[in-house]
């Protein structure tokens, strides 16, 4: 039914291009102007702005809402609403052996209504959050076919929020399940993954969760098994690994292609460079972790990477091996301050030079 409703609203616009004044849009009038082969470009049919969805109507929309934000400033909310394809007015709904991917219209309509619903209790002077003078609502698709809007919320300066009200509106943690017990399932339900997948949960699949949840340090493990189980690996930087192996089924294995390597056969390198994410000082433990592994070579356990050049193993990375880390390579602070003497200002060096002392001072007295 929808198709066949766009269907013919665009073929009213296309039959109707004389009374639409199509030739006088400058798309047109330039292919004319230039003398280009007219057989080549076909008939043009110009979509105006009234049809939902064509890119004049995108562009309208778009000042439309620029508008308010020039008249009332930024907006104060963001709030997102996303279709749940086990509401009870769908699953309800649907005919023997049907699932709700066979019924878009049924979506459609239960979407839509829900979401009149959900606006007119955020909107106007009563409004959920206070009187909103302005909202700006976008329907998206996924690419399942579920839809979800984002809204954009203006309030009056008597109802915006303040800083003591963020924690009222805002929360990024678990519900309490005494308090809010609803809220806490929904979220563990729809939110979480990890320990909290069941077959209660939309992503349980095949007797697991289908977006591998719990995530482990796999990688990190892989490369000490790596180590343990291939002599060359234990000659490798963690950072060095993608040049002579791939990651293939949960498993670093030897690349097959490439430059030999000399002296050692069955050996393969590749132009291939590794990635390590960058890490806050401020992590803690995380931060030395990462600081080991570009520099202890092959190591073949986490006991093994903290003792690195022969130290006791400390229960702490920011300890014993944090201040091996830093004060037995000397090359990182070196590096550091070579960088900011040639990149930097002379301002900021000093900045970042209390920085480094501070965390030195503060982690090894």
């Amino acid at each position: 039914m929808a198709a066949k409703m766009e269907g013919t609203r665009l073929a009213f616009i296309r039959l109707n291009q004389a009374s639409l004044r199509s030739a006088t849009y400058s798309g047109f009038t330039d292919a004319l102007n230039d003398n280009d082969d007219l057989s080549n470009i076909g008939r043009r049919v110009l979509l105006s702005s009234t049809f939902v969805g064509g890119p004049r109507y995108m562009m309208e929309r778009c000042q439309d809402a620029m508008m308010y934000v020039r008249k009332y400033g930024n907006a104060t909310y963001f709030i997102t609403m996303t279709c749940n394809p086990k509401w009870p007015e769908i699953s309800n709904n649907l005919f023997p052996h049907q699932s709700e991917n066979d019924r878009p219209d049924l979506i459609a309509r239960v979407f839509e209504l829900k979401k009149t619903v959900f606006i007119k209790y955020l909107t106007g002077s009563e409004g959920f959050f206070g009187n909103c003078i302005a909202h700006v609502v976008c329907v998206e698709y996924q690419k399942r076919g579920l839809p979800h809007i984002h809204c954009l919320l203006w309030l009056d300066e008597a109802s915006k929020p303040r800083p003591q009200d963020y924690d009222r509106f805002v929360q990024a943690e678990i519900p309490d399940p005494d308090e809010d017990p609803e809220g806490h399932r929904l979220v563990l339900k729809h939110m979480i993954h990890g320990p909290y997948c069941s077959t209660a949960t939309g992503c349980w699949k095949n007797g697991a969760c289908r977006h591998r949840y719990p995530w482990s340090y796999v990688r990190t493990h892989e490369f000490m098994d790596l180590c343990r189980r291939d002599h060359f690996a234990k000659t490798l930087l963690y950072v060095d690994v993608p040049r002579f192996y791939t990651w293939t089924k949960k498993r670093w294995q030897r690349r097959k292609q490439g430059r030999p390597v000399e002296g050692n056969h069955g050996m393969f390198e590749d132009d291939i460079l590794g990635r390590v994410y960058t890490v806050s000082p401020r992590t803690g433990d995380l931060y030395y972790f990462r600081l080991l592994l570009h520099h202890v070579r092959g190591p073949t356990s986490f006991e093994v990477l903290r003792i690195g050049f022969g130290e006791e193993v400390a229960g702490v990375y920011g300890q014993t091996d944090g201040r091996r880390a830093i004060a037995s390579v000397p090359g990182e602070l070196k590096i550091t301050f070579q960088f900011a003497k040639n990149k930097i200002k002379i301002k900021q060096t000093k900045l970042l030079t209390f920085e480094e002392i501070d965390m030195a001072e503060t982690n090894y007295p």
